[in-house]
């Protein structure tokens, strides 16, 4: 029939069921599936360096995991540590006396939740009077 029309035979369209493009689909949504994406491993890479690496001055310039898994207070007292034996080496270079690395926050929070005031009566909406 193609030579009957005198076209050529175009094998670029394959049927395909559509039950296995939903399933397709359904498997490049999966973890599995996106771990081929260079936009998902760059948001891994990205949060891998924000987490692990990046030292942020709301943290004592700790890194988030160190704060996370405990390791704050150790990492802290290493410093105290080196600033210590650099102090006793060269003592004219700290003019301000001895350094201390900088303060651990009592609390870290992204998303603090409100405080509730002991002062401040809580309702839980308008009063309705009764005629």
């Amino acid at each position: 029939m193609v030579t009957q029309l005198a076209t050529s035979p175009n094998f670029t369209t394959v049927f395909v069921n559509s039950d296995y493009t939903l399933r397709q689909a359904t498997w490049q949504d999966t973890v599995q599936g996106a771990r081929r994406s260079p936009e998902l491993s760059l948001r891994k890479s990205a949060s891998r360096w924000y987490n692990q690496e990046h030292r942020h001055t709301g943290l004592g310039l700790m890194t988030p995991a160190t704060v996370h898994y405990d390791q704050a207070e150790g990492v802290q007292e290493q410093r105290q540590r080196i600033l210590d034996a650099a102090y006793m080496d060269r003592p004219e270079r700290f003019v301000g006396g001895r350094p201390t690395p900088p303060e651990l926050p009592e609390e870290v929070w992204i998303n603090q939740p409100k405080k509730i005031h002991d002062h401040v009566p809580c309702s839980d909406g308008p009063t309705v009077g009764r005629r």
